[in-house]
């Protein structure tokens, strides 16, 4: 399940289009189901406070309320207020990372 709602918010980061300045990700972005384009989730991407990008579920559009699939910490866990990205840097040279 965590890996199933990572896809979907990388998914929605590169086909959604919500954010505030077209340049930057920042913003709050729908996720779509792959198989079926349902909306998910409300997912809000922010600067965190060391500098990096994250993501975080604000809102859930018709996921279950927990995280009954997750086999890691968030097992069991309420589905909004899950942070699915973390730690994400600008690629400041231009090049994609490996």
């Amino acid at each position: 399940m965590r890996k199933f709602i990572l896809a979907a918010t990388l998914a929605s980061i590169a086909f959604s289009a919500s954010a505030q300045n077209a340049s930057s990700p920042i913003g709050k972005w729908k996720t779509l189901d792959d198989e079926t384009g349902k909306a998910m989730t409300i997912t809000e991407v922010y600067e965190a406070k060391n500098g990096t990008l994250a993501a975080k579920i604000v809102e859930n559009l018709g996921m279950p309320a927990t995280c009954a699939n997750c086999s890691d910490e968030h097992k069991g866990q309420p589905i909004v207020g899950m942070v699915t990205l973390w730690n994400l840097k600008a690629d400041t040279d231009g090049t994609r990372g490996a």
